[in-house]
């Protein structure tokens, strides 16, 4: 099995949305090999050998909106936790940080800078409310967005960051 550290993206607008990707990929799955339909978010990718958490953010920020840190507030890790999942056929085990990042700015998200593979897979970028996440009628991960995104919306932090059980289905 593959070990893979890697940032999940919590960024919000200033009405208080969370920016979420919407993604059609068959070549992930979950353990049971079981295609997905489609799905949604957060956005962030892996945390390269060398950097830290901060700026790998910065840098997945920037490959997946177009968004420099210039653009933007970087705040806590709120959340962490574990998970497996079949990614392009190979077993791969996720140690996810997640990081709230607020927009303050009012520059346009772009997907100029994304890599072949997110031009594959994403076929869409929304700015969601909680309420519209709650409701929403295709599975968003991670599920804990459902039960645990309104305190950080709120901008109450977890004095040092949660761990948060990342393979419960949405």
């Amino acid at each position: 099995m593959k070990q893979k550290r890697t940032i999940r993206i919590l960024l919000i607008n200033n009405k208080n949305e969370l920016l979420l990707m919407r993604v059609v990929d068959p070549s992930t799955t979950s353990l049971d090999k079981k295609s997905r339909a489609a799905f949604w978010c957060t956005i962030g990718g892996k945390i390269e050998q060398g950097e830290t958490i901060q700026q790998a953010a910065c840098r997945e920020l920037f490959e997946e909106t177009g968004l420099t840190e210039n653009d933007v507030i970087l705040g806590p890790i709120v959340w962490y936790g574990i998970h497996q999942m079949i990614i392009s056929g190979i077993h791969v085990e996720l140690d996810e940080k997640f990081i709230v990042v607020r927009l303050n700015s009012n520059k346009k998200i772009v997907q100029d800078n994304f890599t072949e593979n997110e031009r594959n897979v994403v076929t869409n970028m929304e700015w969601l409310s909680h309420s519209k996440i709650i409701n929403a009628s295709e599975p968003i991960f991670p599920a804990i967005l459902k039960t645990h995104l309104k305190d950080i919306l709120s901008g109450e932090y977890p004095a040092s960051p949660l761990f948060m059980d990342l393979s419960l289905e949405p």
